[in-house]
């Protein structure tokens, strides 16, 4: 409709409000008055809604579910029960969709209100979408909710990580999507290296172990890199970063590299903030973005540093040698200058060979 520019005309638009009358919320008081006549259109009835593809019901729950912690008090000795909760609603129309998720996973339940249904897992189960499309960095099976070992308080940390671990499914308004992603570091070395030659931009490393992360940003992407892949650079006794010892302890294979975001080197430190905030990753010792950047010494530090002050010996004795220097090399040039200078008035007075001996001297 768009590409033949029938928008542009009565038919067109009539079209488009009856679609926008199609959905769950209708049109509004004033689409209602501007079009009186508006007859919305007829939804497509699907009588086979059985679930056929993981892909398709991992892309469902990631945009419309969402997880739950739920603390309620007890009367055990604990005093409160923690519970992991996920659950989708959806308009009443689909409620033999989401009755489907109950055959489909094993558990839940569907509740019934007035114009909407609610899918809700409360039991104590693990259901698991296997998923590697939607989910690859993550693994073949994605748990959602895990409670049947009824987690006291002290568990939340355990939930808490878990969502951040598994964060590719959740249900942030804006998730971030890396531009680029390296599975495997140790037979990408060279790709890496080729494909961000002279490009700045915010990477993280991802340690496929345990999950833990290290953010970091860079004018030149390539040069980092190649950093990395240098044993003696990350083995250097100097270099004390947490990242350089996962590396040689895990080895490269079991690190994936992420290309966060491309971005102009002027904004290379606000972007990296940005992202720190977001990741919280493990391996950085600085949350906080540019290092030393902005930074002020303590006031023992400053103190130090001026108690480092040369004594005034030492000062005449530096003084007099650059003093030295620049008047030797002002008197070189004075020299040239007037060789130069004697060659050309002579040029025509003096034999060949009597310039060669002078330009030899």
């Amino acid at each position: 409709m768009m590409k033949n520019k029938e928008h542009l005309t009565q038919e067109g638009l009539q079209q488009i409000v009856s679609l926008r009358a199609l959905s769950n919320k209708g049109l509004s008081d004033k689409l209602k008055v501007a079009f009186p006549d508006i007859i919305p259109a007829q939804r497509p009835l699907i009588v086979n809604q059985v679930i056929k593809d993981p892909n398709w019901i991992a892309g469902f729950t990631s945009g419309d579910g969402n997880f739950m912690i739920q603390i309620q008090k007890s009367s055990t000795k604990a005093g409160h029960r923690v519970w992991l909760r996920f659950k989708i609603s959806q308009h009443s129309r689909d409620l033999i969709l989401l009755k489907s998720f109950i055959d489909y996973f094993g558990c839940g339940n569907a509740y019934i209100s007035k114009n909407w249904i609610l899918f809700k897992i409360i039991s104590d189960k693990v259901i698991t979408m296997k998923s590697p499309k939607m989910f690859g960095n993550i693994g073949f099976s994605i748990p959602i909710i895990h409670s049947s070992f009824k987690p006291k308080r002290p568990g939340l940390n355990f939930l808490t990580n878990s969502l951040n671990f598994y964060r590719f499914y959740s249900t942030t308004p804006n998730p971030i999507v890396p531009v680029k992603i390296y599975k495997n570091t140790d037979i990408l070395k060279k790709a890496i290296i080729m494909e961000n030659k002279s490009k700045s931009g915010i990477y993280l490393w991802r340690n496929n172990v345990n999950g833990n992360t290290y953010m970091g940003s860079i004018i030149d992407l390539g040069t980092r890199f190649r950093n990395y892949f240098n044993f003696n650079y990350i083995s250097d006794p100097k270099n004390k970063m947490l990242i350089s010892k996962a590396l040689i302890k895990y080895g490269y294979s079991n690190f994936s590299l992420e290309i966060l975001e491309y971005c102009d080197p002027q904004t290379c430190i606000k972007r990296e903030q940005y992202f720190l905030d977001q990741f919280k990753p493990i391996y950085n010792l600085n949350k906080t973005a540019g290092s030393r950047l902005g930074s002020k010494h303590s006031i023992e530090t400053l103190a130090k540093l001026k108690s480092l002050r040369l004594s005034q010996e030492a000062r005449d004795h530096l003084s007099a040698w650059h003093k030295g220097k620049f008047f030797r090399r002002k008197h070189e040039l004075r020299c040239q200058k007037l060789k130069q200078l004697v060659i050309t008035q002579c040029l025509v007075r003096w034999s060949p060979k009597e310039l060669e001996n002078l330009q030899k001297k």
